[in-house]
């Protein structure tokens, strides 16, 4: 369900030219925004071990 429901909105979302010419920008933006919690746990984590010295 959940493959058939990404399949159908690229479909739909390949049907607006905007999407089309700027993807390339929208997937690096996507992956970025998929990073900044992994980032912030390696603050966090890293800012408690310097408190616990």
């Amino acid at each position: 369900l959940w493959a058939t429901g990404v399949t159908l909105l690229g479909y739909f979302l390949g049907q607006f030219a905007f999407v089309g010419k700027h993807l390339e920008v929208m997937l690096v933006l996507i992956v970025a925004l998929s990073l900044v919690p992994v980032g912030v746990e390696y603050l966090r984590h890293r800012s408690q071990a310097k408190s616990a010295r």
